[in-house]
């Protein structure tokens, strides 16, 4: 038999709004935070610690006061006073009252009405900022007023408020993941380099046509947007979850009920090269290389999310010594674009930037400078080497035993520096002096149906430290490139561009 003498401290000291460990483990928590209906015959635990009884949530919002009068059973007023100003486990509460009472007294119902509804058409509004295909929070036949006030209260915000997108990102993250008998568990927020979190969800009907396997649970990644294009939108917030052809991998030996995930900046380049003019020619189409098949037309993404420093990159920015802040249990993220025969790999944060409109419509979506395809520079990519096929496939077994060698840190490091050199070497055709991409060089890089897709440029992109621009169907080239140079950003993406064309 274990005692525990000191249940505060042993419960603040685990990671519970992190982690979900083995079922006895929560046996465990809800011993300690409710002992007396756990074991309700049984006295003489009495002078256990009350851990329910510390207050985490604020009382920033609060519900309408009851008015006695509008009282018929006469029990109102003592069920009301017996809820917590803070309105921890409200959700739960309310939907007892509400079901239980359904033919007596409806006066707590409908003094609570107008607080709900005002956090409903909050949700509504913050809904309005989240790209995603599927039922975004669970019971979503049940009201999600209750939830809403009590996530709001948990972190401190008030119903009504402007959230930033970090803010909402955590938000959105707790109203999904939230359970009915618990405190809520809100995310710390991620830090300067945190791009997002990863979450499981049960498969729900609207999202079964993506299974790819028969587990249980869905893995979901709540993230920013302007880090990707196809896959991510470049402004809002965006959920993505695992289906064909976009993969996403876990290498961690705890599971995680949610994590942070993290991908380190890269300082801007700066634009002094231009790509030179292009003539005008009375030809339909520009010399590019045989079109995609229908095999090669969808590119396959992977996203390994990963604390392994057999990975070696969450050194980078979750594991660094060099002092990139995370939040405990953070993931470290590689993005891993397979097209064309090729690997493109990133392990720096992609940063992608809409154009605006300008005023020459006569010169909008028309190639005035020279410039390459997205197939072009894909293809010049080299492929990867046998020991960085290998990597991929690290097991938790080749992780411990790593973490558990003496000289641990030095291997990772010197890991660390022979990936840094494998993805160097792969784009180092395209990194050459006068090379589309060679530093300091502005390039546009024609995309679309028939000259190669997006992510897979922007992934590359990242893979050489360079921001990317993708420039608005109603923009000429000659405005893209002054704004790119205004904003430190050297790669710019027209999509489906037709030739310049002179009309005079």
């Amino acid at each position: 038999m274990v005692i525990f003498f000191d249940a505060l401290r042993w419960d603040e000291l685990q990671p519970w709004q992190d982690v979900d460990l083995f079922p006895l483990f929560d046996d465990i928590r809800r011993f300690l935070v409710k002992p007396l209906e756990v074991c309700k015959d049984a006295p003489d635990i009495l002078s256990l610690p009350d851990i329910s009884s510390r207050d985490t949530h604020s009382s920033l919002n609060v519900l309408p006061e009851l008015d006695p009068s509008t009282c018929v059973c006469g029990e109102c007023a003592l069920i009301e006073s017996q809820h917590p100003t803070s309105l921890e486990s409200f959700r739960f509460q309310y939907f007892a009252i509400t079901s239980s009472r359904p033919h007596q007294c409806d006066a707590l119902a409908t003094t609570w009405e107008p607080a709900i509804a005002a956090a409903e058409a909050w949700l509504n509004d913050l809904v309005a900022r989240i790209e995603c295909h599927f039922a975004l929070f669970p019971d979503v036949d049940r009201r999600m007023g209750p939830a809403v006030l009590e996530v709001a209260n948990a972190m401190g915000v008030a119903v009504g408020s402007q959230l930033s997108d970090e803010q909402l990102l955590r938000f959105g993250v707790a109203l999904s993941i939230i359970i009915d008998d618990i405190p809520p568990s809100v995310p710390k927020p991620p830090g300067p380099f945190g791009i997002g979190y990863t979450f499981w969800l049960p498969w729900a009907s609207d999202r079964e046509d993506y299974r790819v396997d028969d587990g249980p649970n869905d893995r979901i990644l709540f993230a920013h947007g302007g880090w990707m294009y196809d896959a991510v939108g470049t402004e809002g917030l965006t959920l993505l979850h695992e289906r064909e052809r976009l993969k996403i991998v876990h290498n961690t030996t705890v599971p995680a009920k949610f994590a942070a995930v993290c991908m380190p900046h890269f300082r801007a380049d700066f634009v002094s090269l231009f790509p030179p003019r292009q003539a005008p020619t009375t030809t339909t189409t520009l010399p590019t290389p045989a079109a995609m098949d229908e095999e090669e037309e969808e590119i396959d993404l992977t996203l390994v999310l990963s604390r392994f420093q057999t990975d070696a990159f969450p050194l980078l920015s979750v594991c660094s010594p060099t002092g990139f802040p995370a939040p405990r249990g953070a993931l470290a993220a590689l993005i891993r674009v397979d097209v064309l025969g090729r690997v493109i790999e990133t392990v720096w944060r992609p940063n992608v930037k809409q154009g605006a409109p300008c005023e020459h419509t006569a010169l909008w979506r028309q190639a005035t400078r020279r410039s390459p395809t997205a197939i072009e520079l894909i293809l010049r990519v080299l492929p990867p080497s046998d020991a960085s096929l290998k990597r991929q496939h690290a097991t938790g077994y080749a992780e411990l035993t790593f973490a558990a060698s003496e000289d641990a840190s030095a291997r990772g490091q010197k890991l660390l520096r022979e990936l840094l050199d494998e993805l160097s070497r792969r784009v180092g055709p395209l990194t050459e002096v006068g090379s589309p991409l060679e530093r300091t060089r502005a390039c546009i890089v024609r995309c679309g149906a028939k000259d190669g897709p997006v992510d897979a440029v922007v992934v590359l992109a990242a893979s050489l430290r360079k921001n990317v621009y993708v420039l608005d169907r109603c923009e000429c080239w000659e405005c893209a490139l002054i704004r790119m140079s205004e904003h430190g950003r050297t790669v710019g993406i027209s999509i489906d561009t037709k030739p310049w064309e002179d009309k005079k």
